[in-house]
């Protein structure tokens, strides 16, 4: 009988475990599922962002756009014309450059003229180039925790609507 996947990877993070601590110190210790999980992931292995990208405010939806932005892994057409699966690389909303992240959310018109409504609503005067320097700045910014989340809930739904404006126009043509 072969073993789920699920029960692989519970095996598998057991033998982890294991590796770190012995049982006499486990049965001696003050256990808790958080003391678990920080021996298994200490928090140096935590990226700057992922507290802007998967804030308690931000859609879901949105932060997977947001995540998938800041990793550069979104499907512009600059990445498909490069691995020869289109043979245009303009960008949908604008047509005046090549789609890539950057121009998407950045300098494109179309996303241009959302990022100044934005800082608009927002009382907003932070320069608006990249998405990492915008989220490190959410992340350094002299204000409550929660008007982070407000802020970096703000940029992921901006995001994902630029995005999901690009999809419905590449849907119509």
């Amino acid at each position: 009988m072969q073993s789920s996947w699920y029960w692989k990877k519970i095996v598998a993070v057991k033998e982890k475990f294991k590796s770190f601590i012995n049982a006499g110190q486990f049965t001696q210790l003050d256990y808790s599922i958080k003391k678990g999980y920080l021996l298994l992931c200490p928090p140096q292995t935590r990226v700057s962002w992922s507290n802007e990208i998967w804030g308690r405010l931000n859609v879901p939806n949105h932060s997977v756009i947001l995540w998938l932005t800041r990793l550069d892994r979104l499907k512009a057409k600059q990445r498909l014309h490069k691995i020869r699966v289109i043979p245009d690389s303009s960008c949908l909303l604008c047509g005046q450059s090549e789609e890539n992240i950057e121009h998407l959310f950045f300098k494109c018109p179309f996303s241009n003229r959302c990022i100044k409504s934005l800082k608009e609503k927002l009382g907003w005067r932070v320069k608006t180039e990249a998405i990492y320097p915008l989220l490190r700045w959410i992340s350094k910014a002299k204000v409550s925790r929660f008007k982070k989340q407000v802020l970096a809930a703000f940029v992921a739904a901006g995001v994902y609507q630029v995005w999901k404006t690009r999809n419905e126009v590449l849907w119509f043509q």
